[in-house]
């Protein structure tokens, strides 16, 4: 794909996520699976360590080694210069 039609594609997708928040469709959402106290299985094992706790650090680690392979390149990334890496 060349960069305009990822452009493209990212601002569309972009204006349907406000569109969507606009329309208040995360509210009807939210009503058909909690309640004025909340969600049901707020504590449930499956999803906090696996759904929130699991991703979160996995973003992390990520990250992490995104920014050490700016200064420690392996494979592709040793034919970039360390400027365009950054």
């Amino acid at each position: 794909m060349s960069h305009p039609r990822i452009l493209a594609w990212t601002a569309a997708c972009f204006l349907c996520l406000l569109a969507w928040d606009a329309a208040g469709q995360d509210r009807t959402l939210a009503h058909a699976f909690g309640s004025a106290t909340g969600f049901p299985l707020r504590d449930h094992w499956f999803f906090v360590q696996v759904m929130h706790e699991a991703p979160r650090r996995l973003a992390w680690l990520l990250l992490l080694a995104l920014v050490v392979f700016i200064w420690y390149p392996v494979g592709m990334l040793r034919h970039i210069a360390r400027s365009e890496r950054l």
